[in-house]
């Protein structure tokens, strides 16, 4: 191999790793935007849900952080509560499984 190809092949190596930084560095950032994304998504939820639970109590300002895990262990104890929840989540299983078909 002479000297010329040996070169050649040095810059082809060179190349190929600047290609892998900078695909590995476009995964790290893509990963970090999916990880912000998700982040977002579950406190927007928190915040919603957090909301609504605060529309049912009276004078939620008057209650502390105890009192509602309280009133709500009270609540998700019930078999009622349990059994429509159950139905809840089956029915969300179904229809999410229905659009997935739908919509591939």
């Amino acid at each position: 191999m002479s000297m010329e190809d040996l070169e050649k092949v040095k810059q082809e190596i060179s190349k190929a790793e600047d290609r892998i930084r900078y695909y590995e560095q476009q995964d790290k950032i893509m990963r970090s935007e999916i990880q912000r994304l998700t982040r977002k998504e579950r406190t927007h939820r928190l915040c919603t849900r957090g909301g609504l639970v605060e529309h049912f109590i009276l004078e939620p300002d008057l209650l502390t952080d105890a009192d509602v895990y309280i009133l709500l262990s009270v609540l998700f104890e019930s078999e009622e509560t349990q059994e429509k929840l159950k139905a809840l989540i089956e029915h969300r299983k179904e229809v999410n499984e229905r659009n997935a078909k739908e919509n591939p």
